[in-house]
């Protein structure tokens, strides 16, 4: 499995990195993805609330995001 991993644009090479820089490496990664999941939610609600949806290819992009970022977050576990 690569040790190498991608968060906001900025690589990250797993097996270099001390257990401090992991955890937050991890606590990074879990802001980014509750941001992610706060937003999805409100457009949820807001098609309930309002019937208006959003952006299609917003929402598939966000919703990938977040499956990435839920994807990385067990790998930096791993490492530590």
């Amino acid at each position: 499995m690569p040790t190498i991993i991608t968060v906001e644009g900025q690589e990250h090479d797993l097996e270099a990195m001390t257990r401090d820089e992991l955890l937050k490496l991890k606590s990074q990664i879990d802001g980014s993805k509750m941001r992610i999941d706060s937003q999805l939610s409100d457009a949820k609600a807001k098609v309930h609330t309002t019937g208006q949806y959003a952006d299609p290819d917003w929402y598939r992009r966000a919703q990938h995001a977040a499956k990435r970022m839920g994807r990385q977050r067990p790998r930096t576990r791993s490492a530590t």
